[in-house]
């Protein structure tokens, strides 16, 4: 659940690293190991796809970080991580996954 958590964080770098923690959980876990937090993951990494997070809405910002262009290396190391956890949940939810196609495949 700790990892689940820290995708919502303010720091891109944080949620990135979380993305990665999981995707290595559920794929050397099994759906097991998502079913209890399945619910919560899907939408926050939905919500990452948006860009509608709070590390992408710059609610965390502060000293003096607004209106700072993001570094474009940073982001698409970011958003990497998050598509593949996109694919980590095809690949270990199977057909399951099939219902929150339409949900995530136009952001991706």
């Amino acid at each position: 659940n700790e990892l689940v958590a820290l995708t919502k964080d303010d720091d891109k770098d944080t949620v990135g690293k979380a993305c990665e923690g999981i995707q290595s959980v559920i794929e050397l876990c099994g759906p097991h190991a998502l079913a209890p937090i399945a619910s919560e993951c899907l939408t926050n990494t939905h919500s990452l796809l948006t860009k509608t997070a709070p590390c992408q809405t710059g609610e965390g910002e502060m000293f003096g970080e607004v209106g700072l262009p993001d570094d474009d290396d940073d982001h698409d190391s970011f958003m990497t991580s998050v598509c593949d956890l996109v694919g980590a949940f095809g690949r270990v939810m199977g057909t399951h996954f099939v219902q929150y196609l339409p949900q995530f495949l136009p952001p991706v």
